[in-house]
């Protein structure tokens, strides 16, 4: 009879000790099978646990079945008696023997199963790429992924259309047809035919573009690369500067913006005339059933529909690509247009919708919300793909103003954290227990509440990640602030960038002037999932 499973808060390590007993006993059930398989897979110290258990086991194993194997001592005299009959001995003391082996022989070839699944597993390819956005696009070997699911990691015909990529590692690649091409890693594309064009932020840094005549790698900047197979391939550089690296030419040549260089088929390089029309054609997302942007969309709970409380409610809709405006979608006298820098649209989390994309460092949306409070609920539908050395500014108040205001940001370490910063240099901070997932191109939402209870609280996809107690209620500032990023001032009437830039996505925005219940943020977050 094996043991009862542990509890849900179980360390990885109990966890694993309860699987492997219950594997060598004979009382894994399916269930439980593919949690021990999962965990083996993914954490490497629980693999070299796994293997050490594994070896024990059949250590003890082979000592206690031996004797049975060899049968019982005799003295010397008893070796020389003629040797009994088998036919003599009784069943029942044969039957230990034949039990230990069949179990023996069961225990390994379940083992054998195990360790096969995971080597299955972990040798699988995974996505490196999500699809951001189509346009007019079809795929000769298969149907393509829709915006927001990942791009499976093989090589794609690209027949016809335009498809845009997002990488793990932060780049944006626009692939237009005919084109053949492979994501080959979290940053890197390999390109056979037809034309690339790269955006990377500072953090995907090295990005690589492989051709068959040339390896392209970004220093920071966009660039496009062209493979034509009766030619060579063609770089044009359109901000900052790339790396060409090709057999034919001994040392790596710097292609700087507004500069472009041909490689030949024998790897070659020679200048070319640089072509900015490349750059000029953005991707515009079609949508089927577009949703106007009303007071229904994005969804909100009926506890919140109508609440005089919500202040603004930002994001959901559609578009058009060079809308430099971000429109609440509900009517409140502190509901302003938010003002968007460097706008950069892509499909958002449900059908039909838009997203702002950050990718760069000066990109930001201002709002000014007026007025002074003591409670508040931000939240908002968020992709962070990758976090930098300082915080990630989620809303951030303009510099250090007065009465105190509002910094909500995500931490180095993942965790959230809520400021209040008063002119006086007193500062009060919260941090949430535990971290939200790893950066990546999921969608997750975030919320943050403080008011009445005395607690601020954070969430992530509606589970609180931690609450920690307010001790004083001071009020705060909201607005003017920013979505996205923050600049402090350096001295008055001078801003400087902060570094403290999201990189990734924000789909939807929310302030409410009171503080929302676990329950109206769990419901948040479950709607229009």
């Amino acid at each position: 009879m094996s043991d009862p499973a542990p509890p849900p808060d179980a360390m990885p390590g109990d966890l694993l000790d309860a699987l492997l007993a219950d594997l060598f006993d004979g009382g894994l059930d399916a269930e439980r099978f593919r949690a021990l398989e999962a965990l083996v897979r993914d954490d490497p110290v629980a693999r070299r646990r796994y293997r050490r258990y594994v070896r024990l086991h059949a250590a003890l194993d082979s000592e206690l079945l031996h004797p049975l194997e060899r049968g019982p001592e005799v003295s010397p005299s008893a070796a020389v008696a003629p040797p009994r009959n088998s036919s003599n001995v009784a069943p029942q003391q044969r039957a230990p023997l034949r039990s230990a082996r069949v179990w023996r022989r069961s225990a390994w070839a379940l083992t054998l199963l195990l360790l096969g699944l995971l080597g299955i597993a972990m040798l699988a390819p995974r996505p490196h790429a999500m699809v951001i956005a189509v346009q007019d696009a079809e795929a000769a070997d298969g149907a393509l992924p829709l915006p927001g699911q990942p791009l499976a990691p093989r090589t794609w015909n690209l027949a016809r259309g335009t498809l845009h990529l997002r990488l793990h590692a932060g780049a944006s690649v626009i692939i237009r047809a005919p084109a053949t091409f492979a994501v080959t890693g979290a940053n890197a594309v390999s390109l056979t035919t037809g034309l690339a064009i790269a955006e990377v932020p500072h953090a995907a840094s090295g990005f690589v573009i492989a051709t068959p005549h040339a390896r392209v790698i970004d220093l920071g900047t966009a660039f496009s690369v062209a493979v034509e197979p009766r030619t060579g391939t063609a770089i044009h550089v359109l901000r900052g500067h790339v790396q060409v690296a090709t057999t034919g030419s001994p040392t790596p040549q710097h292609v700087q913006a507004g500069e472009a260089r041909a490689v030949s088929l024998a790897g070659q390089v020679t200048s070319a005339p640089f072509d900015a029309a490349i750059f000029a054609q953005p991707v515009v997302v079609p949508v089927a059933a577009p949703r106007s942007p009303t007071a229904s969309s994005p969804p909100v709970p009926g506890s919140l529909r109508g609440d005089p409380a919500l202040i603004g409610l930002y994001g959901g809709g559609v578009m058009p690509q060079t809308s430099d405006r971000w429109q609440s979608l509900i009517t409140s006298p502190s509901a302003g247009e938010a003002i968007i820098a460097h706008p950069s649209w892509v499909a958002g989390r449900l059908p039909g919708t838009q997203a702002l994309a950050f990718t760069r460092p000066d990109q930001h949306v201002r709002l000014d919300i007026p007025g002074t409070f003591t409670r508040v609920t931000l939240w908002a539908w968020v992709q962070v793909e990758s976090l930098g050395p300082e915080p990630t500014a989620l809303f951030a108040t303009d510099g250090w103003g007065s009465p105190p205001i509002v910094h909500w940001m995500c931490q180095p370490d993942g965790r959230l954290s809520f400021h209040l910063y008063a002119p006086s240099g007193r500062i009060w901070n919260w941090t949430s227990d535990r971290a939200m997932p790893a950066p990546s191109a999921r969608w997750h939402h975030l919320a943050v509440t403080c008011g009445d209870s005395g607690l601020v609280r954070f969430f992530c996809d509606g589970e609180l990640l931690g609450e920690q107690q307010q001790r004083h209620q001071v009020g705060f500032s909201i607005g003017p602030a920013q979505i996205g990023n923050w600049r402090a001032f350096a001295r008055p009437g001078v801003q400087r960038p902060s570094g403290r830039h999201l990189t990734g996505a924000v789909g939807e925005f929310g302030v409410v002037g009171r503080e929302a219940t676990i329950a109206e943020i769990r419901e948040l977050a479950d709607v229009g999932r």
